[in-house]
């Protein structure tokens, strides 16, 4: 019997081993708890969805396609003649920007602090985890922000030997935010009481981790609904 005991207990070991990640595989990473900006708790890790507005320094121009960003993520990968395969490229340069920004939903708005993580999924334009070749009008700014970046590039053949790849985060977009929450007293904001003060909303980084990131991945927006 002690024999039989011993068998069931290391197969429901083994069964609950095995079944770990298929289990974090269906239900995906953890999720901070969801909160409009005017309910964010003071000092709570919570999860904010909407849009990002650029603060007093404008946006960013993507030097691929030249829209106008808060952020912007740009990967340049050469051919190497010197390996013989399916995969003869490396990193030339990768390259990402961001702006000061402010996010908004239909509750208020909220400044961030030190983005730590950007999760821009390459988009349409950037071909959507596909390449393309640098075009000739496009050759020359890229040279131009390597030059900035002290990449040497008098090596590279930009008719054929150069592929790129652009990810961006526009103003309009639908975003993710997970951070900490910071009420702070402001006495330039109204209140209803005589002798109340006002607070603004700050998101910065979660303790102890020091992460603040700001996502578009399309599962994680699925399940952070709108607030309306």
């Amino acid at each position: 019997m002690k024999i039989l005991a011993l068998v069931a207990a290391g197969a429901a070991i083994a069964a609950r081993a095995l079944r770990e990640p298929w289990k974090n595989f269906w239900d995906g990473p953890k999720l901070l708890p969801q909160y409009p900006v005017a309910q964010v708790p003071d000092g709570v890790d919570v999860r904010v969805r909407g849009h990002l507005e650029p603060g007093e320094r404008g946006t960013l121009v993507a030097p691929l396609t030249g829209r106008a960003c808060v952020a912007y993520r740009l990967r340049i990968e050469v051919r190497d003649a010197t390996v013989v395969g399916p995969e003869p490229w490396r990193v030339l340069c990768v390259d990402g920007r961001s702006v000061p920004t402010w996010l908004v939903d239909p509750t208020g708005r909220a400044p961030l602090g030190e983005v730590s993580h950007w999760e821009m999924p390459v988009d349409a334009e950037g071909g959507v985890g596909q390449w393309h070749d640098v075009k000739a009008r496009e050759a020359a700014g890229l040279r131009r922000r390597l030059s900035e970046l002290e990449v040497r590039t008098d090596y590279v053949s930009w008719d054929h030997d150069v592929r790129v790849q652009e990810a961006i985060v526009a103003p309009s977009e639908p975003v993710v935010v997970n951070a900490c929450g910071r009420w702070e007293r402001d006495p330039s904001v109204r209140t209803a009481g005589y002798r109340e003060v006002g607070r603004t909303l700050r998101l910065e980084p979660m303790l102890p981790s020091g992460q603040l990131t700001v996502s578009k991945d399309r599962w994680l927006l699925r399940r952070t609904p709108e607030y309306s």
